[in-house]
C-alpha cells in the first residue's frame, strides 16, 4: 500500500531558504542521518506569502496484517524525524494540526494531540 504524507512547516525565520535549491541542499545534508532516506517534495509559497511551505513524501507499506502496522509506524516516525530536522535547519515550526497521512482507505493526522 502506498501512503502519502504531508505536513506544513511554518514561521520560517530565514525566508531566503524558501526555494527548491536551498531545501534540496538541506535534505541532501539530512539524508545521511537515515538508513532509508526519503524522497521529499516541497510546495513553496508565492513571493508574498508568509514563511511557510508544505513537505510531501510517500511510503510503501506492506498490506500483510502482521507487517502493515509496524511498517506504517516506522514510516510515520521517519517522516516526523525528517520534519524535525528540516524545521531545525530552517528555524521553522512544524504545524502539527496541518500534518496528515493517507491512502485510498485511510486519512489520519500525523500527530496525536488534543
Amino acid at each position: 500500500m502506498i501512503y502519502d504524507f504531508m505536513a506544513k512547516i511554518k514561521d520560517v525565520v530565514n525566508k531566503k531558504v524558501l526555494n527548491s535549491d536551498s531545501l534540496d541542499k538541506i535534505v541532501s545534508e539530512i539524508n545521511p542521518k537515515f538508513d532509508h532516506p526519503l524522497e521529499l517534495k516541497f510546495v513553496l509559497p508565492s513571493a508574498d506569502s508568509p514563511g511557510e511551505f508544505l513537505v510531501k513524501s510517500q511510503a510503501s507499506v506492506s498490506s500483510m496484517p502482521g507487517l502493515h502496522d509496524p511498517e506504517l509506524e516506522e514510516a510515520i516516525r521517519c517522516f516526523q524525524a525528517y520534519l524535525d530536522e528540516i524545521a531545525t535547519a530552517i528555524e521553522g515550526d512544524i504545524s502539527k494540526k496541518d500534518a496528515f497521512y493517507n491512502n485510498t482507505k485511510t486519512f489520519k493526522r500525523l500527530y496525536d494531540w488534543a
